[in-house]
């Protein structure tokens, strides 16, 4: 498959962006087990060692790719405040989902359990913990509490953990027998988070059931 990929030209100094764009590519037309570094070389036009002066391993292209992606994720949040705290994380949560919806390959990377940050790449744990950061930004805003509220991280799992549900079942189509109409959109879910986060008192929202 990797072969049937568009070569992308590079200039001198660029191969290693030349090799993320290739693989990101093949990432998306058939996940990451048809990546590799020798395919990846062929595509661009390369010897079979070059890619290895930039990435020592698949893992380790992954790992870039996957830093890539939660920089761009995080590009997309709009931290303005021009309008009201549950009008930006609906905004936001709407941004999360057309992410998931063009990048269906490399959201699944992002979010797999095939990479181990502290052993391919620091960079990646940074980047997606910048990522849940302003996301945990967001939902203070709305509770109107301080970042530092221990409460926030868990309510700023809970928003996350809806939203990585509603990506996922969208790209799986898992809700393709639904109409249009039955299936819920990001207008619907940022209403449930936002009502279910602004109205109930957090302490209740965090006490656990009976």
């Amino acid at each position: 498959m990797q072969s049937s990929l568009p070569a992308s030209p590079y200039h001198h100094g660029d191969l290693r962006a030349a090799l993320l764009a290739q693989a990101r590519l093949a990432l998306e037309a058939g996940g990451d087990k048809v990546v590799s570094l020798r395919g990846l070389a062929a595509s661009v036009g390369v010897s079979p060692n070059a890619p290895y002066r930039h990435f020592r391993t698949k893992e380790a292209l992954l790992a870039a790719l996957s830093t890539l992606g939660f920089q761009d994720l995080t590009s997309r949040f709009d931290r303005s405040d021009t309008e009201g705290n549950g009008n930006r994380l609906a905004r936001n949560l709407q941004a999360y989902l057309d992410f998931a919806r063009e990048n269906p390959g490399l959201y699944r990377l992002m979010f797999g359990r095939d990479l181990d940050p502290l052993s391919c790449d620091p960079g990646l744990g940074l980047q997606a913990t910048a990522c849940f950061t302003a996301l945990m930004a967001m939902v203070a805003d709305v509770l109107e509490r301080d970042m530092d509220d221990p409460r926030i991280l868990k309510a700023a799992t809970m928003v996350w953990s809806l939203s990585h549900g509603a990506a996922l079942l969208e790209i799986d189509r898992a809700t393709a027998f639904l109409s249009e109409d039955q299936r819920p959109d990001a207008s619907d879910l940022a209403r449930l988070l936002i009502s279910g986060l602004s109205r109930a008192p957090i302490t209740a929202v965090m006490t656990p059931l009976a």
